[in-house]
């Protein structure tokens, strides 16, 4: 959707509705993770420092469309979600310090993932700006379509 910063906001499911959004979020992270450990195992042979990113992914109501004034109007996302979605990607530096890529996916998120995503318990975490705890889960490994499925009740965390 847009640059935050050093940031970027993605979206799956709109402007046409995605069935499986939840899944393929958690597959395009997955892909970057992938990605960039490829990357790094090349920068670090060419002498250059690793990238490291941390990625919230969290799945619930957004109001999506033309938001803005008359003058400035961009099409995007606001709610909630957005919030935790951020919330839960800044968790990410407490969750897998030095990781190359952390991910971090809420517990609505982990609920619509089938037996193809490893879910990680990280426990319960109060974000800001929540009066609940959040469950949180990272993210371990993800199958691809040709790989046997996971069970994922062995993952611990650890």
């Amino acid at each position: 959707d847009k640059f935050l910063g050093d940031g970027m906001l993605a979206f799956f499911g709109a402007p046409d509705r995605l069935k499986g959004h939840a899944a393929a979020a958690v597959r395009a992270a997955a892909a970057i993770r992938e990605e960039l450990d490829k990357d790094n195992l090349e920068a670090a042979g060419e002498g250059r420092p690793p990238l490291h990113v941390r990625i919230g992914i969290h799945t619930g109501s957004v109001i999506v469309g033309n938001i803005g004034a008359s003058d400035r109007v961009n099409y995007t996302i606001v709610g909630d979600t957005v919030n935790v979605s951020q919330r839960l990607q800044d968790l990410g530096k407490l969750l897998e310090p030095g990781a190359t890529a952390a991910i971090a996916i809420s517990g609505e998120t982990a609920s619509r993932l089938d037996e193809r995503f490893e879910r990680i318990p990280a426990g319960k975490h109060r974000l800001r700006g929540r009066g609940e705890a959040t469950e949180v889960f990272q993210l371990g490994k993800v199958a691809t379509s040709a790989s046997p499925p996971m069970d994922v009740h062995r993952a611990q965390a650890g």
